[in-house]
């Protein structure tokens, strides 16, 4: 995201990559001088791509894997804490957002729904993790406010104070 108005100030730009894959001609470095861009990678990421990152402009954060070889997010948050950045826009992908999620590091969703279909049998749902089998082990969202913009519908949701811990079904 960029400001345009540049009334306020860019926002520091955290890509959670475990291996360092991220180019370093991407955008979202080669704009770091308006504002820090920040991988957040493991301690197993090729040295060689770290340097290359650093190179391009760069900070690059090695970080502790989680039990699946990818960044520890619980880590992640608590390093993000430690260089004063306590809130975040996370756009990920279905499996970030679901790891995001199951962490307890999402206070709030906001989807938008834009009136399209696709038709891939490959396609992965909005979030994609630990599958639960079960309703009761499903996270609890509450609706804030809906609205559309254009032809697309955004809805706002908050978690639920009332959170059932949850568990991925055996």
């Amino acid at each position: 995201m960029r400001l345009d108005d540049r009334l306020g100030r860019d926002p520091v730009r955290v890509v959670v990559d475990s291996q360092a894959r991220t180019p370093p001609s991407a955008s979202v470095i080669a704009s770091s001088r308006t504002a820090p861009c920040i991988i957040a990678t493991t301690e197993t990421a090729p040295r060689e791509r770290i340097a290359a990152l650093e190179k391009a402009g760069a900070a690059v954060w090695l970080l502790p894997q989680d039990p699946f070889g990818r960044v520890d997010l619980l880590a992640l948050a608590s390093k993000m804490a430690e260089e004063g950045i306590v809130h975040a826009l996370v756009e990920a992908g279905p499996r970030l957002q679901a790891a995001f999620i199951q962490a307890g590091l999402t206070d709030r969703l906001i989807v938008i729904y834009a009136p399209k279909t696709f038709a891939d049998p490959q396609a992965l749902s909005m979030l994609a993790g630990a599958p639960l089998w079960q309703i009761e082990n499903a996270h609890r969202w509450r609706v804030i406010r809906h609205y559309q913009v254009g032809d697309d519908i955004v809805v706002e949701l908050e978690r639920s104070l009332r959170q059932v811990p949850c568990q991925p079904a055996e």
